[in-house]
């Protein structure tokens, strides 16, 4: 853990503890720093009954802390004689900001879901809670953002420019709380409460700025699309998913409600009546062997006929299919049709494929070969070439505009037997998030005293995943 909050505490607070240090070096010496808040329980912090840690000693030590300020104040003080209640965690007395922290109301969604729409926002968490009212979900920075009174504090303005695009981009699917502190006090990080951590997730301000400028400034246009006469219920996927019965909805899992959700969704977009869906979807949960209440089924289905899903997502789609129908199964068992033509000329017709094109060539042949129980191809350079039909300058250069996102991850290999491993950072994704639900439940397992032999290759995807370290922004 004390790697962790050093990660988001960037150096802001001195190493060891000024006074009473268990740990401290004799005659080391350390320059004055910053400081956090700390509380018991958020019915101390709301009376402001709390105490000032200085040192990463002394956050290393706490044990019963629950909510803390991961962002650091110039100084900290006591307002009371018996050094009480604090004063000081106020915006005009930050020193620096070290992580955004966006505060979601809602417990009846998992991390799986949260990660989803962070990836759609285009910026990954790095810390992942769970809260009794929902979760809090840390975006830390790569770098900390010094505060000075000499630009008159307008990096603590354009961190709160960004810190509210975070929310609202993530408002759209997500319940997220707008009204919170944007660099007050937040939980704090325990074992116990954390599900989701990644420490190569972390985010660059600069990124962040621009990504919050475009978004506020420049929305996309809408590009003209065709769209193509067919329906997703005619798609190969949706048969497997409905004829299939062992469907669980145990924690942690994309299960029943995901599944029926998107059958729902599907329907919806292929012109079938909401009392036609419920039937059908009612005869599917009959056959779970663990089905949903009448009274869930019937909130998913009205869920998706209200209109405020943007659609079924591939990914999620593969995902479901892998996870319930057969791991094995890959996009081109699932999808029959891209489901829509764009307005352009014909590939031949042109000399160079736009960079568009190439992405999602690129996606297709991942999608193709991989799945999220196998997210990684290896691939020779000149293959790649050869399918794409690119130029090596032109690949090259593909390449580095591909690590400036989070989309796809591509790791070059050197030597006489190298290439390329390609990946699309969603199924990396989610094989971690099922890697870690499994490796929770052979660790209780372990702890029960059950036999372990069916779950012996539980942690290959997690060992093919820590061989690929991951380029995010």
């Amino acid at each position: 853990m004390n790697d962790l909050y050093n990660l988001i505490l960037k150096g802001g607070l001195r190493k060891y503890k000024f006074t009473n240090s268990k740990i401290k070096p004799i005659d080391y010496s350390e320059d004055m720093k910053g400081s956090v808040f700390a509380f018991r329980s958020k019915e101390l912090m709301q009376d402001s009954k709390g105490f000032i840690i200085t040192s990463e000693e002394a956050v290393s030590e706490q044990k019963e802390i629950t909510h803390w300020t991961p962002n650091i104040y110039r100084y900290g003080k006591y307002v009371d004689n018996k050094k009480i209640i604090v004063k000081g965690h106020e915006e005009k007395n930050l020193r620096q900001i070290n992580t955004f922290v966006v505060d979601i109301d809602d417990n009846t969604i998992t991390e799986s879901e949260i990660l989803l729409s962070c990836y759609d926002m285009g910026f990954l968490p790095t810390i992942i809670m769970k809260t009794p009212g929902g979760y809090q979900v840390y975006f830390v920075l790569d770098k900390p953002v010094f505060i000075t009174a000499k630009s008159n504090f307008k990096a603590i303005e354009i961190a709160k420019k960004v810190s509210n695009q975070l929310r609202k981009s993530l408002g759209e699917t997500l319940r997220v709380d707008t009204k919170c502190n944007h660099f007050g006090i937040f939980r704090f990080p325990q074992k116990s409460n954390i599900v989701f951590f990644e420490k190569s997730y972390l985010c660059n301000f600069a990124t962040l700025i621009n990504w919050s400028m475009k978004k506020e400034d420049s929305p996309k246009k809408t590009k003209m699309k065709l769209v193509k006469s067919f329906k997703q219920v005619d798609e190969p996927w949706f048969n497997l998913l409905l004829n299939e019965s062992d469907i669980k909805g145990e924690k942690g899992t994309m299960g029943r409600n995901n599944v029926v959700l998107t059958l729902s969704l599907a329907m919806y977009a292929s012109g079938r009546s909401k009392e036609n869906c419920l039937y059908n979807l009612t005869e599917f949960n009959y056959r779970l062997e663990n089905p949903l209440s009448d009274n869930e089924l019937e909130r998913t289905v009205n869920s998706a006929y209200s209109g405020k899903y943007k659609g079924t997502s591939k990914a999620f789609i593969t995902t479901l299919c892998t996870e319930w129908v057969n791991r094995d199964l890959k996009s081109s068992d699932l999808f029959s049709t891209t489901g829509w033509y764009k307005f352009a000329k014909p590939r031949e017709e042109r000399v160079r494929s736009h960079y568009e094109e190439w992405v999602e060539d690129l996606e297709q042949l991942i999608n193709d070969k991989t799945n999220v129980n196998q997210p990684f191809l290896r691939i020779k350079r000149q293959e790649l070439i050869d399918r794409l039909g690119i130029a090596n300058s032109s690949l090259t250069a593909l390449f580095k505009r591909l690590k400036a996102t989070n989309k796809i991850n591509v790791q070059t290999i050197r030597g006489r037997n190298g290439g390329v491993i390609l990946a699309l950072v969603k199924n990396i994704l989610i094989n971690q998030i099922k890697n870690h639900h499994k490796q929770a439940k052979k660790a209780l397992q372990e702890y029960l005293g059950i036999n372990l032999d069916t779950l012996k290759n539980v942690n290959q995807s997690k060992n093919d995943y820590q061989e690929i370290t991951l380029d995010i922004g």
